[in-house]
């Protein structure tokens, strides 16, 4: 870009100082042209002198030819200018014929005064209408932000600054133009050097080279430049106004004094519109749009509120946006769907369908405006930390250099605010295990640039933590506080309270600082408004779309964090100091569980014991020799030693049994008994069955004869 308006003020100085330059070589002419007649009135005077002593015919010639010589010496030697001749007077009789030649005239004299006072007029004038068109260049230099796109734009307000001054050298030698050339000096290093204060406190705050000052103090600057008229007076305050405006656009803020001044500012304006029409009216726009988004984010937190207010005896109200300008209406409908006042994920699906079918073709492709539309969609409406996380590698990958200082600044902003909102989708997700979570942080955070001083990761980070703890010794049992305690106790009282000082030490510089979460590039920041004024540049707009943030709402954050700490921090105090006691109250538990165990045990114990030998001398009886009556005790141990192996991992649980190596003996010792057992009875039993058998072979052979001598006999069996 051109610096157009600047190197309009460039022209209108040199040319003031080819005017100033002409002037005074006009008023040179003149002043000679005066000085020759005052010249020829003391020569007249002198001749009269002398016809009068030659009237008083003086009687010796040594005296007349002595006064001759006298007048000779006197005047002989002389040249005066008249009417651009050059004569001589050598003798009385020369000078007394030359009396009679010259062209004197008595209205010369009055003539050149009127001509001097006739180029002091023009002078003064053009002096005036230089101040007007010097000062509306300015005043569109600064509505149009030329400033942010310029190398060294500084140096040339410092450059412009000493040519004015040099102004007054060429003059010092004249004293008629001094009250004109002093009115245009003065007024136009006031405003340049007013300019140049604004872009010194511009760049320390808003720029990749910001500084990180503790505090600034700036110069007073005078209300009124001594000497001015009046109407020239008001010139130069309107620029102020437009100084003022634009410092506005920058540090507004949701105070609801911010709103007084404001419409004081609006107030001012509407008093100077008839000084120079154009800047008035761009400052109205602007004015109007500030007022607006105050408004928007007043109503966010109150939605059912209508406010007026006085101005005078007239009353005023807040009726929206009264001109028909196309960014600006884009601006507002942003407004609506980015500040939650539009929840309905369908309509911000197709606010923003241009930019998703954009996405398709690469990031490289949207603007900020439409980037920052989508940032909203994937974290709000569908959300998507994939998608977040491509937009953060896309803006932390592509190399910016070549876009100018203040884009740069823009586009770092926009930077940490991808950041934030990816590292707050993922604070949703409550899967995340803590040691999981640093990790993420500190890879949210190492990515964040020193422009921005913001607090929200340390916010987010100790919300998230805090309340996963708290949990944690909600639902843990009175004998697992101890454990929990001593898990999370460090991370309480190391980190998390580090975390919380670096998180007070942020919010404090928010609150003393412009913390914006976004700032769009220069270009995407202009307004046009030559469909209502086409003698009006592009306007710029610092902050956009972007509604001012709650003061109130840093410290309203800051303390349920702090109070949460505080009440997690409580906690692991009081689980450790009743550390001790917890200890050994577990320990008598245990002691008990332990005597409680064992008397289960020991009751068990007895009473498989007793059921076993009590159902067993029933069955006693049917043993008829010392073998199956082995095998009866073996049988019996078994069942027994299984019966107790089952009360023990019952009562121990099966992982604490099994344990101990003796216990696995025991098991394997029991295990092989039955082994034996289940074989030995097997065995016995298929041999008292053969043995049943070869009994019931002879019993059935004498059986067999006793039937066939019976039927022999004829005697009759009943079968």
């Amino acid at each position: 870009m051109d610096t157009q308006y600047l190197d309009g003020v460039f022209s209108t100085v040199t040319s003031y100082q080819s005017k100033l330059s002409e002037t005074l070589a006009s008023l040179k002419r003149a002043t000679i042209q005066e000085d020759k007649e005052t010249t020829v009135a003391t020569v007249e005077d002198i001749l009269d002198s002398k016809t009068i002593e030659t009237n008083d015919k003086l009687t010796t010639t040594s005296i007349s030819n002595e006064s001759n010589q006298k007048t000779n010496d006197q005047i002989g030697g002389e040249q005066l200018s008249i009417n651009d001749s050059i004569f001589r007077i050598s003798s009385l009789d020369k000078e007394n014929s030359s009396i009679q030649e010259l062209p004197l005239d008595n209205t010369n004299f009055s003539e050149n005064e009127q001509n001097v006072t006739d180029l002091l007029g023009i002078f003064s004038s053009y002096s005036e209408t230089s101040i007007r068109d010097v000062v509306k260049i300015l005043s569109y230099s600064l509505l149009s932000g030329e400033f942010l796109t310029i190398e060294k734009f500084e140096e040339k307000i410092t450059l412009l600054i000493q040519q004015t001054q040099q102004l007054i050298t060429e003059a010092e030698d004249s004293i008629h133009i001094t009250a004109a050339l002093l009115n245009f000096t003065n007024s136009i290093i006031y405003c340049l050097d007013e300019y140049r204060r604004f872009l010194q406190y511009l760049f320390a705050n808003f720029s990749k080279n910001r500084s990180e000052d503790y505090f600034q103090i700036e110069d007073e600057s005078i209300d009124t430049i001594p000497d001015l008229p009046d109407e020239l007076q008001n010139v130069i305050r309107l620029f102020k106004l437009v100084l003022k405006v634009s410092r506005k656009d920058l540090l507004i803020n949701s105070d609801p004094s911010e709103l007084r001044n404001l419409a004081l500012l609006a107030h001012q304006v509407e008093k100077l519109k008839n000084v120079q029409q154009s800047v008035a009216f761009a400052l109205e726009i602007k004015l109007e749009f500030l007022i607006h988004k105050w408004d928007q984010r007043y109503k966010r937190k109150n939605p059912e509120s209508s406010i007026k207010y006085r101005i005078g005896n007239t009353e005023k109200s807040l009726n929206g946006l009264k001109n028909n300008i196309s960014k600006i209406e884009e601006w507002n409908n942003k407004i609506y769907y980015h500040y939650d006042f539009c929840t309905d994920s369908n309509k911000y699906g197709y606010y923003i369908h241009d930019a998703l079918i954009k996405k398709r073709k690469g990031y490289s492709n949207l603007s900020l405006l439409e980037l920052h539309g989508l940032i909203k969609f994937y974290k709000d409406f569908s959300k998507s930390e994939s998608e977040l996380k491509s937009i953060v590698e896309y803006l932390l990958d592509t190399d910016f250099s070549d876009r100018h200082n203040y884009d740069q600044y823009c586009i770092e902003i926009i930077r940490n605010y991808a950041i934030n909102n990816y590292f707050s989708l993922i604070s949703e997700n409550k899967s995340h295990n803590l040691d999981k979570y640093q990790e993420i942080y500190l890879d949210c955070k190492s990515k964040l640039n020193h422009l921005s001083n913001n607090y929200f990761l340390q916010m987010k980070y100790l919300e998230y933590v805090l309340e996963r703890i708290d949990d944690e010794y909600s639902k843990s049992l009175k004998e697992n506080l101890i454990s929990v305690n001593k898990k999370y106790a460090r991370k309480i009282g190391e980190e998390c309270s580090s975390i919380l000082d670096e998180y007070y030490v942020k919010k404090e510089w928010a609150k003393s600082h412009d913390n914006y979460i976004v700032i769009l590039p220069y270009e995407e920041s202009l307004v046009d408004v030559s469909s209502i004024d086409k003698d009006l540049p592009k306007i710029l707009f610092f902050t956009s779309f972007v509604l001012p943030d709650y003061k109130d709402s840093i410290d309203f954050n800051y303390s349920k964090i702090r109070q949460k700490f505080r009440e997690v921090k409580a906690l692991t105090s009081v689980v450790h100091s009743l550390k001790g006691d917890l200890q050994k109250l577990e320990e008598l538990n245990k002691e008990f569980d332990k005597k409680d165990l064992k008397s289960i045990e020991i009751i068990s114990l007895f009473t498989a014991i007793i059921t076993f030998v009590l159902s067993s001398i029933p069955a006693f009886k049917f043993v008829e020799t010392v073998y199956q009556a082995s095998l009866f005790m073996l049988s019996m141990a078994a069942s027994l030693g299984i019966f107790i192996l089952l009360i023990f991992s019952f009562t121990r649980g099966f992982s604490n049994f099994f344990s101990k190596q003796r216990n696995w003996l025991v098991f394997l010792v029991i295990v092989f008994l039955f082994i034996v057992t289940s074989f030995s009875l097997i065995s016995f039993e298929n041999k008292s069955v053969n043995g049943i058998l070869e009994k019931s072979v002879p019993n059935r052979i004498e059986k067999n004869s006793i039937d066939s001598l019976k039927k022999d006999l004829g005697i009759h069996t009943k079968e």
